[in-house]
C-alpha cells in the first residue's frame, strides 16, 4: 500500500476531479490510489478516501476510466449517504444513490426511495436532481409541482442546457406554471444556442 503525504493527497484529488472528463483513466486511477491509502484512523484520511470513494464511484456510474460497474458504484454511493455531512456537502452524492434506487441499478427498483433521493438532494443544491425532477414531471412520473418547477427555473438562470430546455418544455405544456408558448420557445432555442 502506498504512502502519499495528505497534501499530495488533496492535490491528487483536486487534478483527478478536473480530469474526469478529458482523462479518466488517469482519474479513476489516482481515485483508487487515493482510496486505498487512505486509512480511516485520522479525520482528514476520512476525508480524503470519502472524495476517492465518490471519485471511483462516479467512474463505476458512468463507465469513466474503467466499465460501467452499477454494482460496485451503488456499494460505494449507499456508503457515502450515511458518512456523516458528506451527502449535505456534495448533494450529487444523494442524486447518484436514487439514480440507483429509481432505476433498479444493482439494486431492486424502489422508486419511491429514489424520488426521496431526488428531493433531499435538490433541496440541498444538486443541478442533476433538480433537472431530474423536472424531466419526470414532463414525463407524467411526478405530479406537477411549483417547486420543482422553481428549482429547474434556478439551474436554467445558470444557462444549463439541459435545464433550458426542460423549462422551455415546462412551459410549453404548462406543467408546474402557467402555459406560454413564447417563453417555452425562447428557453429552447437559449438550449440549442448553447
Amino acid at each position: 500500500m502506498s504512502s502519499i503525504c495528505a497534501q499530495n493527497k488533496q492535490e491528487k484529488l483536486e487534478y483527478a476531479f478536473k480530469a474526469l472528463a478529458t482523462n479518466p483513466t488517469d482519474s479513476y486511477n489516482i481515485f483508487k490510489e487515493v482510496y486505498s491509502s487512505s486509512n480511516r484512523l485520522t479525520k482528514k484520511n476520512r476525508e480524503y478516501r470519502a472524495f476517492a470513494e465518490y471519485g471511483l464511484a462516479l467512474c463505476q456510474f458512468k463507465g469513466l476510466g474503467c466499465e460501467k460497474n452499477y454494482g460496485e458504484a451503488f456499494m460505494h454511493f449507499q456508503i457515502l449517504v450515511v458518512t456523516p455531512g458528506f451527502a449535505n456537502s456534495i448533494p450529487d452524492v444523494e442524486y447518484f444513490y436514487g439514480e440507483c434506487l429509481y432505476n433498479g441499478y444493482a439494486t431492486r427498483k424502489d422508486t419511491e426511495k429514489g424520488l426521496k433521493s431526488f428531493l433531499y438532494a435538490a433541496n440541498y443544491g444538486s443541478s442533476l436532481a433538480r433537472i431530474k425532477l423536472g424531466k419526470l414531471m414532463l414525463n407524467g412520473e411526478v405530479n406537477p409541482s411549483v417547486q420543482y418547477f422553481e428549482w429547474v427555473k434556478t439551474e436554467a438562470e445558470k444557462d444549463n442546457k439541459q435545464a433550458l430546455h426542460v423549462l422551455g418544455n415546462l412551459y410549453l405544456k404548462g406543467i408546474g406554471c402557467d402555459k406560454n408558448i413564447e417563453l417555452g420557445n425562447e428557453y429552447l432555442e437559449r438550449s440549442h444556442r448553447q
